[in-house]
């Protein structure tokens, strides 16, 4: 009884797989999709609000010590950092929903695909491969697909809010 001494050696995923694997696997939660980015734009835009309340804020309360401004500005504040919070709980559950879920289809296709294969190609790979595709991987890619959205939505609507406030 010899032991197979043939390795498989990991595919790098390709900018195309990707794009594959999102349409694929993020079609069903498309509207969740939408829904978080407008999560993200708003918590942005809460932001800029921050931004454009503290020129108020030192102008009336500081410079020109006005009491009529004492208690509007700091509700004010409140009110937007409150405000913020509260789209940034709902955008970043939603986010962990969806990417939960995805990454739930992901591993029950994997799994899928993996009870098609014949006897002689899994006695091939070594048993440390599956555990590190379905449990490592996956980690890996909830982070990336977690942060990507993150930066791609909240940071740039963040720097557009901002810049737009300073203009």
């Amino acid at each position: 009884m010899t032991l197979a001494t043939t390795t498989t050696t990991p595919k790098t995923a390709t900018p195309s797989a990707l794009i594959r694997l999102a349409k694929a696997f993020g079609r069903p939660y498309l509207p969740k999709i939408i829904l978080i980015f407008i999560f993200m734009i708003f918590e942005a835009a809460m932001t800029g609000a921050l931004a454009y309340l503290l020129d108020p804020a030192i102008r009336f309360l500081f410079l020109e010590k006005n009491a009529d401004y004492l208690l509007a500005v700091p509700v004010a504040i409140a009110g937007v950092m409150a405000l913020k919070a509260a789209l940034a709980y709902g955008g970043n559950v939603t986010l962990a929903n969806v990417v939960l879920r995805l990454i739930s289809d992901l591993q029950t296709a994997m799994f899928a695909k993996l009870m098609r294969f014949d006897l002689a190609r899994l006695n091939a790979m070594h048993s440390g491969h599956f555990s590190s595709s379905f449990l490592n991987d996956a980690v890996m890619l909830r982070e990336t697909i977690a942060r990507g959205m993150t930066g791609l939505a909240r940071d740039v609507a963040t720097l557009i809010g901002l810049g737009a406030v300073m203009y």
